[in-house]
């Protein structure tokens, strides 16, 4: 998953990017900042995330109930 857990971020990039390895049977990954639903995208595709400063638990939860979650700062 990206960004990696504790990975410090700056803002002035405009957008982060998030993506996740996923298994074959995946169709769709569900983004979470905290309880804040982010979006969704294909496993093959890479979500932009408009952060703004603070910190995050970003959770990537897929189509099959199973999730991996990092700690996130945005600066």
């Amino acid at each position: 998953m990206s960004p990696n857990s504790k990975e410090i971020l700056l803002v002035s990039k405009k957008t982060i990017p998030l993506r996740a390895k996923t298994d074959a049977d995946v169709r769709q990954i569900f983004w979470f900042a905290g309880k804040q639903f982010v979006g969704k995208a294909a496993p093959n595709q890479v979500l932009e995330w408009t952060a703004v400063a603070g910190d995050y638990e970003v959770t990537a939860l897929d189509d099959h109930g199973r999730a991996g979650s990092h700690s996130v700062v945005v600066r």
